[in-house]
């Protein structure tokens, strides 16, 4: 510490060792007492160097702290600052001492009452003051005393600008959540209570604050786990809810029940742990995903229920597996389902019902015909529109199974109507809960959805024989066409053959062969049935040509063999009006085309000649080249092979040789006799 800051303590030390050094150098004091005071004043200045130095390391300390402090006396002098005071100041540190510091820092004209208040009782005091700047800072001030006895005061100066502007975010903040904030200090007692807390359980913040929460928003059940949990809470900091969201209930100040999810944090305060809890009101939510469970429980039974109208063979197998799906799929208590007789509509009789409990409704005494429709069937058969019971005791005469709804315990219940038009009910679908229900707007127009599509499937089935018997007598004259239609095919292939008795059986055998080329292609049947038929009039343009033309045993003459081959487009004409279900005309018109275009009547080439007309091609040659004409005989099997074998891919069709050759080599076939 430099000379100016000097307490007078040291300074009166200094002049009594000058006066003993004074005694000792003028030879006043015998020989042992100078020694003695040599001895005492080498200690003293050994003392007075430790203590200087360990001021100097105070002051080095002092020095190095961000908060700014001073030494003032009772006038308010400053008798040291450190270097953070001297920056506050904006002052060089050696400058300070000596001048009021009211007038540095924070530039005040005088001292404050709580400054004034703490200094003349000798005092701790602490206040907020602000700087001309507009920056807060805490003062705080402590007396220093030496020795019982009071010298001076010690001031700081800790700026809050900052953490008082968060302080006031965070009370914007919290006033503007929609979401409860509630603090607790170690005691479970409510210490911060934002306005939407007060909102969402009725106390004022002053009626709040100091309050034992769970004494306050716990419902009494709850209460004493509660507790518990929190006893266990302000000694670790921990718990089942501690960083969770959980649901619970929440009770109000007029003694209502709500639902609230809370999310708890623990914090640690003054050494205490205490909890932050953020609130909210939970009761739309609940009820908004109430409704849509039971819009989607109404959905998945709907979904269901066609899957029964769908596979339904029978009005009993409906309507009682529809029941049961209602039970399964959409969670309700109990159905039931009343048909009106046929010869009086005033009479409803049971036709299926199903329950959730264990006791079998269908069997029970209970169950059976109503003798006249009344109550909710009633009015739903007359007016056509859906019935709701909120309380079915009220209405428990006119229900059916009187004595299994007491036993089940339900409570509401939807009656709806099974039209099948506007004129005509077919009877009614009753649908219980085992609670309280409203049945929203979108669970009743499911709901409404799925019995009208049970109507339909009632009347659906009770038509479905008629259905049956008239798709039975569509089926027998379909076969009964087709058998003719063979017939004829038949019928007129013969014709052609009669009138040349070398080709007879032509057409058949080549049908056969074409056939079995097909199948071996992988064909499927009904094609298959197809090419047969067209193999089979194949030649039928030749009922055209002069039977001498045909049956001539020599060699045709160019015009002849013109004429000859006009037989393809003479079958196709004949052939074209025939409304056949496969393409018979274009096999005929076809059946001498040749890939490479070198075919008639029209030089067709690769994939303009269809699949069926390259097949029949393949067997016609192979069964001409193996039979005997008029202008040859027999060439034999073989050659028609050979024949085949080598223009594949050029004029005949590669995968239909190959089919060929594989049912005449591989797997034994042989054409059918002459």
């Amino acid at each position: 510490m430099d000379n100016q800051t000097q307490a007078p303590c040291f300074k009166t030390e200094q002049r009594f060792i000058q006066a003993l050094e004074q005694a000792l150098s003028q030879g006043h004091l015998t020989r042992e007492q100078q020694h003695q005071l040599q001895q005492l004043l080498q200690e003293n200045t050994e003392n007075h160097q430790k203590t200087a130095r360990i001021q100097h390391e105070w002051k080095s300390i002092i020095d190095t702290l961000h908060l700014p402090l001073c030494l003032v006396d009772h006038q308010f002098h400053i008798i040291r600052a450190n270097l953070a005071y001297a920056a506050l100041a904006e002052q060089p540190v050696s400058s300070l001492p000596g001048q009021l510091c009211w007038n540095l820092f924070p530039q005040r004209a005088e001292p404050t009452p709580t400054s004034l208040e703490a200094v003349q009782n000798r005092a701790c005091g602490e206040e907020e003051l602000t700087g001309l700047n507009g920056r807060l800072f805490k003062v705080r001030y402590y007396p220093v005393h030496e020795a019982d006895t009071y010298e001076y005061h010690l001031l700081s100066f800790d700026e809050i600008t900052a953490s008082r502007e968060a302080e006031d975010r965070l009370r914007v903040i919290s006033d503007a959540t929609q979401d409860a904030i509630i603090m607790l200090d170690h005691a479970g007692c409510i210490s911060f209570w934002n306005p939407a807390a007060r909102q969402m359980f009725g106390y004022t913040a002053e009626e709040a604050m100091g309050n034992n929460l769970h004494a306050l928003l716990t419902p009494e059940r709850y209460r004493a786990a509660a507790e518990a949990g929190w006893k266990a809470f302000s000694k670790t900091g921990t718990g089942k809810a501690v960083g969770q969201t959980v649901e619970l209930e929440g009770l109000h100040r007029d003694g209502t029940l709500f639902p609230v999810e809370l999310s708890l944090s623990a914090i640690q305060y003054k050494g205490h742990w205490c909890a932050v809890g953020i609130m909210r009101d939970i009761s739309e939510r609940i009820n908004r995903e109430a409704r849509l469970e039971a819009a989607l429980r109404a959905q998945r039974t709907l979904s269901s229920c066609n899957k029964v109208l769908i596979h339904a063979r029978s009005p009993q197998q409906l309507l009682q597996q529809m029941c049961r799906t209602i039970i399964r799929q959409g969670g309700y208590a109990f159905c039931w389902i009343g048909l009106t007789a046929e010869n009086d509509p005033q009479l409803l009789l049971q036709a299926a019902c199903a329950s959730l409990s264990t006791l079998p409704c269908e069997q029970a005494s209970s169950c059976g015909s109503l003798a006249r429709v009344s109550g909710p069937a009633a009015d739903a058969l007359l007016s056509g529109k859906i019935q709701i019971l909120h309380d079915i005791h009220q209405h428990l005469d006119t229900l059916p199974c009187r004595e299994h709804l007491l036993q089940q315990g339900l409570s509401s219940c939807i009656t709806l109507p099974l039209l099948q038009d506007q004129q005509t009910a077919l009877g009614v679908l009753y649908i219980f809960s085992g609670r309280h229900t409203d049945f929203g707007a979108e669970e009743i127009s499911l709901l409404e959805e799925l019995a009208a599509d049970l109507a339909f499937g009632l009347a659906s089935l009770q038509m479905e024989s008629q259905r049956n018997h008239f798709q039975q007598l569509h089926l027998q004259t379909a076969e009964n066409l087709k058998e003719s239609l063979i017939s004829s095919i038949h019928a007129i292939a013969l014709t052609v053959e009669k009138r040349d008795p070398y080709t007879a059986g032509h057409q058949s055998r080549v049908a056969d062969l074409a056939a079995a080329i097909g199948a071996e292609m992988g064909l499927e049947e009904g094609r298959l049935e197809g090419l047969r038929l067209g193999a089979m009039i194949h030649d039928i343009g030749k009922i055209y040509l002069p039977a001498e033309i045909i049956n001539r045993p020599g060699r045709l003459s160019n015009v002849e063999f013109e004429l000859i081959k006009t037989h393809a487009q003479v079958g196709y004409d004949i052939i074209k009006h025939v409304n056949f279900p496969w393409p018979v005309a274009d096999m005929i018109l076809q059946h001498h085309e040749r890939l490479d275009g070198s075919g008639y009547p029209q030089g067709l080439k690769g994939d303009e000649i269809i699949t069926e007309a390259r097949i029949i091609a393949v067997a016609d040659v192979v069964e001409a080249i193996n039979s005997h004409r008029p202008y040859r005989p027999a060439v034999g099997l073989d050659a028609a092979l050979q024949e085949i074998e080598a223009h594949k891919g050029v004029v005949y069709d590669t995968r239909v040789v190959e089919a060929c050759i594989r049912l005449f080599r591989e797997q034994g076939y042989s054409l059918p006799p002459h």
